[in-house]
């Protein structure tokens, strides 16, 4: 699964490999309570994975809300869950080694007291208000100069 472009510039093709990761996670803002769940989880399983979604705990009704039409429209037990909690709920998240990937939307605060919790195999890098994951056996250096700044 997948697909390739050759020759989008001189000496460069691009190929791609659609490869489910198994289980993600969504840990989600107080401050946009459904926009970011639907921007996650419905990608999530439509490439094949499983999804954990992690609400803010100060609005918690529309991931509930989300989650229960996922169920009604038919989707199998066990392919979305909705975990609650605060700190505890996101460590859990960022250090179990079956969760391959995580998609977090909101200030440092969460995630931050412990830079080395998040995925060891992702470096977090800040520039201005945006983040951006890099892989670490990237040069972190020549990824930081090739962000694009809108």
């Amino acid at each position: 699964m997948g697909e390739s472009m050759p020759n989008i510039a001189t000496d460069m093709d691009i190929i791609s490999y659609k490869i489910p990761l198994g289980v993600t996670a969504s840990i989600c803002p107080f401050n946009f309570p459904a926009m970011i769940p639907l921007w996650s989880f419905p990608i999530s399983v439509a490439c094949g994975n499983a999804a954990i979604l992690k609400p803010s705990e100060r609005v918690p009704g529309a991931s509930m809300i989300l989650a229960d039409l996922f169920t009604k429209a038919g989707a199998p037990a066990g392919l979305l869950n909705v975990i609650h909690g605060q700190h505890a709920a996101v460590d859990f998240i960022c250090e179990h080694p079956d969760i391959k990937a995580v998609s977090f939307v909101g200030s440092d605060q969460a995630v931050n007291k412990d830079k080395k919790k998040t995925k060891s195999e992702i470096d977090i890098v800040h520039r201005k208000n945006d983040f951006a994951n890099v892989f670490t056996n990237l040069t972190r250096h020549k990824s930081e100069n090739n962000f694009v700044e809108l």
